[in-house]
């Protein structure tokens, strides 16, 4: 059989609308002469490319007449909500098969919208979440990781936020971001005018904890998937005459394994095990909040005209090796098999009465953005996606009666490594995928085929018996591979950068520090929260990679704990040749701040933390890396790092 070599060329509708226009160019030079005055620095060239994006955006959009200027009535404009979980996988809905969840509102929102059943995600989170945002695949983001700063996008990428708040849209974000925590790389520097949430991959404690409101830490009060629903709702019925952009992002069903109670007691209740019971659970209060987001929309009148978006953002995680239901596809989170990537998809928008229905063909999360601006009538330039406007797929109106044409869909999975010096991303783990064929491999290389078709559950490798069809794959995919990667070039950390004006405050927690020598992380893995602690008396080094883009003066501080009570070592930070040392280090012995759980994994807890004020540092204009230095004592006595923060004076 044939196999239709297409790359994932992409076909698009190209639609001009008189009525949007982007970002004045006059705006745009007024925004660069007072970055270069305040900071003294010339714009990075990233900057120069996202300023590029707005001048072509401007220039797409005018009219006829040569004008551009934002529709006359906004409200016009369609809302857009765009909902996203975490580690839900496809089976975790009633409306796939699942008899024991109960989730009546998304089962009425897949049956009355477009469900794409064949849709395909990244096998972990920062990964999908580059994609989504941007319509292309994660390797031409700069994200290669999930922590330690390689889930950061390089700040060039222009996002699905940036390009309707060119349009005139509220846009904001509410729940898990995992794109970057320091600006420009974080929401608010990725076009979101309203941020409540967190950076991070995941949080420890889901209870009466903290979360950012834009730069500020707040704390909130209940459980957090509650809490960012109420903010977002806060936001969608606001009373701006705007249209609105709101990402609900939710972190749950993700581990840590806590709900609120009653959830948890009723799926023990039907004789689920521990952590069974609390995903169900999470899932069912994800159900209930987003009837609440609903209703608050009905209630405003907006509903109908709001373009409603639900998925995943991987396959479920099976914490110590326990498995629930997922309707037969083999594989889980971070696996490029069936189970670790296909997500639940449906697009509704009530007031387009769009026909309901499930739609077969593949598609992908780099699909989203050119949807949704062929959706909005946005004009858009499709050399700028790799994935595909799937509207003509909604509308059942493919030109000339032209079925489908088939794709490759490609899938990958970087190496997972704490030594800052190993290439995270190597041509497998991988997959590549067309309409009836999956091939992949794992990290050992060893390519296995499977009829999607026939085997949806890959119950049988026809390596063996189709040689020359896998060899097409094969030969199709490291094409693809070899073409994305050169095009990238080298995925290393991406400096954090310091001297915008618009943060004074820098943080470099633990799990982003690259360990160079007798340091480790306290939990081994290095996920969000973890720390630093040293592993001999020799002082062992971390490092965060700076970029200064304008001189300054920086108070330090140390976010520590001495766990063995005193501590009689000294600790170190440098940049370039500047030093601080301190050698009198007070006792701070951490209280724990997470509360019960209903399935304990190894996520690191909350703890307290104390204060060290390190002294002040005068940082020049350049690139560096700031180090930290410390050992154990004489007494083989322990000194936890959770953070450093750099405050501009």
């Amino acid at each position: 059989m044939a196999v239709p070599l297409d790359r994932g060329s992409v076909k698009v509708k190209l639609t001009l609308n008189s009525n949007s226009c982007g970002l004045s160019l006059i705006k745009i030079l007024v925004s660069t002469i007072l970055m270069i005055l305040v900071s003294g620095c010339q714009p990075t060239d990233e900057e120069t490319q996202k300023a590029d994006f707005r001048e072509g955006a401007e220039a797409l959009t005018k009219s006829d007449s040569g004008k551009s200027g934002l529709a006359d009535n906004n409200s016009d404009k369609a809302n857009v909500l765009l909902i996203l979980t975490d580690d839900q996988g496809y089976g975790d809905l009633g409306i796939n098969g699942n008899e024991i969840i109960e989730t009546p509102t998304l089962d009425e929102l897949f049956e009355q919208g477009v469900n794409f059943d064949r849709f395909y995600v990244s096998p972990v989170c920062a990964p999908t979440r580059a994609s989504l945002l941007t319509g292309k695949h994660y390797l031409s983001t700069g994200v290669f990781h999930v922590t330690r700063g390689g889930e950061k996008m390089h700040a060039s990428n222009v996002t699905l936020a940036e390009r309707l708040n060119e349009q005139g849209y509220r846009t904001g974000l509410f729940g898990k971001w995992h794109n970057g925590l320091q600006y420009p790389h974080d929401p608010i520097g990725q076009g979101f005018d309203e941020f409540y949430g967190f950076s991070a991959g995941h949080l420890s404690e889901y209870y009466d904890n903290y979360l950012y409101h834009n730069n500020e830490r707040v704390q909130y009060q209940g459980y957090v998937a509650d809490a960012i629903t109420n903010k977002a709702i806060d936001f969608v019925v606001d009373a701006s005459e705007k249209p609105f952009f709101a990402m609900l992002s939710f972190n749950t069903p993700h581990g840590p394994f806590q709900v609120p109670n009653q959830y948890f007691e009723k799926y023990k209740n039907k004789g689920l095990i521990d952590v069974n019971a609390s995903i169900y659970g999470m899932v069912e209060n994800i159900d209930d909040n987003i009837a609440k987001v609903f209703n608050a929309l009905e209630e405003k009148g907006e509903l109908n005209n709001t373009i409603v978006l639900f998925m995943s953002d991987n396959g479920p995680a099976f914490p110590d090796g326990q498995t629930r239901y997922n309707a037969g596809l083999k594989g889980h989170k971070g696996l490029v098999d069936e189970g670790g990537v296909r997500s639940p998809l449906v697009i509704h928008w009530p007031s387009k009465n769009i026909p309901s229905q499930k739609v077969i063909p593949i598609t992908q999360h780099i699909d989203i953005v050119p949807t949704i601006l062929s959706l909005l009538d946005i004009a858009f330039d499709e050399t700028h996606f790799d994935g595909r406007d799937l509207t003509p797929l909604m509308f059942n109106n493919l030109e000339n009666g032209n079925q489908w044409e088939d794709r490759f869909l490609y899938s990958h999975r970087f190496r997972i490594s704490k030594d800052s010096s190993a290439d995270p991303v190597h041509p497998t783990p991988a997959a590549i995928r067309n309409q009836q064929y999956l091939a992949l491999a794992g990290e050992n290389g060893k390519w296995q085929l499977y009829d999607l078709i026939r085997d949806p559950g890959q119950k049988q490798n026809l390596a063996e018996e189709q040689v020359t069809l896998l060899e097409e794959l094969k030969s199709e995919y490291f094409s693809w591979y070899q073409q994305i990667t050169s095009e990238h070039g080298p995925y290393k950390t991406l400096p954090i950068e310091v001297g915008h004006v618009e943060t004074t405050l820098i943080e470099l927690p633990a799990h982003e520090g690259l360990i160079k020598s007798d340091l480790e992380y306290q939990h081994k893995a290095g996920w969000s929260h973890d720390w630093l602690v040293p592993v001999s008396q020799n002082a062992g080094l971390a490092y965060w990679p700076l970029k200064v883009l304008a001189p300054g003066k920086y108070r330090v501080t140390i976010e520590y704990a001495t766990n063995d009570g005193a501590y009689g070592n000294a600790l170190k930070v440098k940049v370039a040749e500047k030093e601080l040392i301190q050698s009198q280090i007070a006792p701070f012995i951490p209280d724990t701040l997470s509360t019960e759980r209903q399935y304990y994994t190894d996520e690191a807890p909350d703890l307290t933390w104390g204060k060290l004020d390190m002294g002040e540092l005068d940082l020049t204009t350049g690139q560096y890396n700031f180090e930290i230095m410390f050992g154990t004592d004489a007494q083989n006595r322990s000194l936890w790092v959770k953070q450093v923060t750099l405050h501009k004076i």
